[in-house]
C-alpha cells in the first residue's frame, strides 16, 4: 500500500481530483474481481487494505493498494439477468461483446489502460441474451462496448 506522497504518478493525480466525490476507485483493465472483493469486504465491515487494484482515502490521505492483473474471462463475466427484477433493471439490459480498442487515437488514452481487444465468444453472448429474455424484465438491450467501430 502506498500513500500519494510516496509516488506521484498519473493514476494518483487523477484519483486526487475525485476526493470528496467517490470513496473507492478500482484501477484495473477489467475490475470485476476487484469489485467483488471490495463488496465482500464492505459487507463484512472488513479492512480494504488488502484489496488489490484499489485506491481509497483514509484519514484524508490517498492510498493505492498494490496492482495485480485480473484473470477475468470476458466470456463468463456477465450478469444473471434472470435473477433481477424490473425495478432493478428498469427494463434495460447492458451487454458487452468486446473490450478494448484497436485504435490509437492521439486524443485518447484508453488504449493505455486496456492494451488488447478481447472479443466474447458468440455462444457466451447468446447465453446472456437468453438470460435477458428469460428474465421477462428486459425490454431493451444496450451494447456497452468500448468501441463498436
Amino acid at each position: 500500500m502506498l500513500h500519494l506522497d510516496e509516488i506521484g504518478n498519473p493514476t494518483s493525480h487523477f484519483i486526487e481530483h475525485l476526493k470528496g466525490y467517490v470513496n473507492y476507485v478500482i484501477f484495473e483493465e477489467r475490475g470485476e474481481l476487484t469489485l467483488l472483493d471490495l463488496l465482500k469486504k464492505l459487507k463484512e465491515d472488513s479492512d480494504v487494505r488488502d484489496v488489490k487494484n484499489l485506491a481509497y482515502y483514509s484519514n484524508g490521505k490517498l492510498f493505492l493498494n498494490p496492482r495485480e492483473k485480473e484473470d477475468g474471462d470476458i466470456n463468463r463475466s456477465f450478469l444473471r439477468w434472470d435473477t433481477l427484477s424490473t425495478d432493478i433493471t428498469n427494463g434495460i439490459g447492458y451487454a458487452l461483446s468486446s473490450q478494448g480498442c484497436a485504435y490509437r487515437c492521439k486524443f485518447c488514452s484508453f488504449h493505455l489502460l486496456v492494451k488488447e481487444v478481447n472479443y466474447r465468444e458468440i455462444d457466451s453472448l447468446k447465453e446472456e441474451m437468453r438470460l435477458m429474455a428469460k428474465s421477462g424484465s428486459i425490454e431493451t438491450v444496450v451494447f456497452n462496448d468500448d468501441n463498436l467501430a
